[in-house]
């Protein structure tokens, strides 16, 4: 966290292929950049807008192996705010601006779009029937983020290239408002309204419209190789892009599920991870209300009985709950539809 006036570095010790920023103490949007889409490119997880061109305010800039340069004057009223920045490392930054331009890029190794390089990136070509236009992709960390072009055909498979089956995935179409960011988790099942990053709604049964569930069944849930899509225009409309970030979970590093809440109080229920946790995401998916709450070990370092949130589909300042960082996972403490 940094306050910000005109411009701030903010230091790391990787080149960040995804970097989320949210201001604590102002109501502003969530801002996301990536290496695939291009750092000049910008979208809000609590919004349904397309990709946007980066402008002179909330903007990540000069990206390199040390951090990067953060301008965050919003507008001529507020010249400075409490930020914080979640970063992540995939496989490193694609190089489209070279001859050739070397679009995919995995474990540090960037590669030419090629027949024989596309099959050491997402595998053989028989596997899908999407092949991505960028993507970095990080396989020792479990995260890759693809940029694709869909086909509008309902069972269409887009490749992730981790080499095992996401756990959680993050789908958005770049170029119409009206679709919402699609998520697909390990413990939900396919058939359904589905839950959504940019807003509350809980888990609906009934609709099957996202992952070609009517076609597949379960089958069509991601795998080792690929997502399989619907021709929903949410995932898969004919020459529209997308992104998907896919995250796959990492002994030690990382970890995705679900838990049932015990209306206890301060003796909620405890959810090992085994490790210590230093970036949370809960959503309640039972009810529509409760927001996609975000948690960290930087705003919020000791375990004092109100822990700083904020969430993924609001513009919200920073709020607290009741909720203990442990060695191996977390506790809840209050009783709460959150």
């Amino acid at each position: 966290t940094n306050h910000v006036s005109n411009a701030v570095t903010v230091p790391l010790n990787f080149k960040a292929d995804l970097i989320w920023v949210k201001s604590i103490s102002i109501a502003y949007s969530h801002r996301l950049q990536d290496s695939v889409q291009g750092y000049n490119k910008y979208m809000n997880s609590n919004g349904t807008g397309v990709s946007r061109d980066v402008d002179s305010t909330f903007t990540a800039n000069n990206i390199s192996t040390t951090g990067f340069d953060f301008n965050g004057t919003y507008n001529t009223d507020t010249q400075s705010a409490t930020m914080c920045a979640w970063c992540w490392k995939a496989g490193g930054q694609p190089d489209l601006t070279s001859s050739p331009t070397k679009p995919f890029a995995k474990d540090n190794v960037q590669y030419t779009d090629t027949t024989a390089n596309k099959v050491t990136v997402f595998g053989n070509a028989s596997n899908y029937t999407i092949t991505p236009t960028s993507a970095s992709i990080g396989t020792k960390q479990g995260f890759s983020i693809v940029k694709y072009t869909g086909n509008g055909t309902a069972g269409a498979t887009v490749p992730h290239g981790l080499g095992k089956a996401p756990d959680f995935i993050i789908l958005k179409n770049l170029e119409s408002d009206i679709y919402q960011w699609e998520i697909q988790h390990k413990d939900i099942s396919l058939v359904g309204a589905g839950i959504h990053l940019n807003n509350t709604t809980g888990y609906n049964s009934g609709a099957s419209d996202r992952w070609d569930y009517d076609n597949q069944g379960e089958s069509a849930r991601a795998n080792i190789n690929v997502v399989t899509l619907s021709s929903n225009g949410a995932v898969n409309d004919n020459n529209i892009d997308y992104i998907m970030y896919s995250f796959a979970s990492i002994p030690g590093f990382s970890a995705f599920g679900t838990y049932e809440g015990n209306a206890a109080g301060p003796n909620g229920p405890y959810i090992h991870c085994g490790f210590r946790v230093a970036w949370l995401m809960i959503k309640n998916i039972d009810s529509t209300g409760p927001s996609w709450d975000i948690y960290d070990n930087t705003r919020e370092p000791f375990n004092d009985g109100s822990f700083a949130n904020l969430s993924a589909n609001s513009s919200g300042t920073e709020g607290s709950r009741a909720i203990d960082f442990l060695s191996n996972g977390f506790k809840i403490r209050e009783t709460n539809s959150w």
